[in-house]
């Protein structure tokens, strides 16, 4: 049966306004799960890596981006991980202000630990420390995003 829309009054409105608030609740209830699901995400691949330095080639290559990418991870942690083909890591690390610094680390199985391959701040092709041309360059060197477990089981 149809009802003449005199007789309807504000139901209409209280209808759309509760439709309304039900979809932002569901929106907000999804959009803090996510970033949930991407805290717990950041917070497992930053887990405590037990890195050892093994050889002088960072500092001596690299000089005080070495030590600015360890007192990176130290102050702020691992942003992100990739991995390469070949059993590398890229320990990536970004600062308050944007900049970016790479570790990266490899198993060495004979000692039973991880080890720095390098640190240093990224400049790929000298086109600057920023995150798209960053992303290029290792997705260029195969690597791929790692999400987890943190550290990687040893390979």
């Amino acid at each position: 049966m149809l009802i003449p829309a005199q007789s309807r009054g504000p139901m209409p409105l209280i209808t759309l306004l509760a439709t309304m608030l039900a979809l932002s609740a569901f929106l907000g209830v999804y959009a803090m799960s996510t970033l949930a699901d991407n805290k717990e995400n950041a917070a497992r691949v930053a887990a405590a890596w037990t890195v050892h330095v093994a050889s002088d080639h960072a500092d001596v290559k690299h000089g005080s981006e070495a030590i600015s990418t360890r007192n990176c991870l130290n102050r702020h942690g691992t942003w992100q991980v990739w991995c390469e083909p070949n059993g590398s890591y890229h320990r990536l690390c970004r600062t308050p202000e944007g900049e970016i610094f790479d570790q990266i680390v490899r198993w060495a199985d004979g000692n039973k630990r991880w080890e720095e391959v390098t640190a240093f701040r990224p400049d790929p092709w000298g086109k600057g420390n920023v995150w798209n041309v960053i992303r290029q360059w290792l997705e260029k060197k195969g690597a791929t995003t790692y999400k987890g477990p943190s550290p990687p089981p040893a390979r």
